[in-house]
């Protein structure tokens, strides 16, 4: 496994910042489709989870890419991991469903 992950770095990084990126569109949309299907438009505490997570999904595509271009191709799924448990935490907290 260890010489597998030596030899496609950079491949699993590719793939963990577009994890990423697809998660960030997911927070951004999910505000559209939730005002979409319901029969009021969303408040502010509403929306707020999803701003939150899309913050957090940003930031780790930001720290993704600057790990990229710093050939640090270890840290990149790490981060990944680390922003992805950052909303599955934000999503408990916020008892989203």
């Amino acid at each position: 496994m260890n010489q597998w992950f030596t030899k496609h770095q950079v491949l699993v990084s590719r793939i963990a910042t577009i994890i990423l990126f697809l998660a960030l569109i997911r927070c951004i949309a999910e505000p559209f489709r939730l005002d979409y299907y319901a029969d009021h438009h969303l408040t502010f505490e509403e929306v707020k989870p999803y701003i939150l997570g899309a913050i957090v999904a940003l930031i780790g595509v930001i720290l993704g890419t600057i790990a990229t271009y710093f050939s640090k191709y270890k840290l990149v799924p790490l981060i990944t991991i680390l922003a992805l448990s950052c909303l599955i935490y934000i999503k408990i907290i916020f008892k989203l469903p």
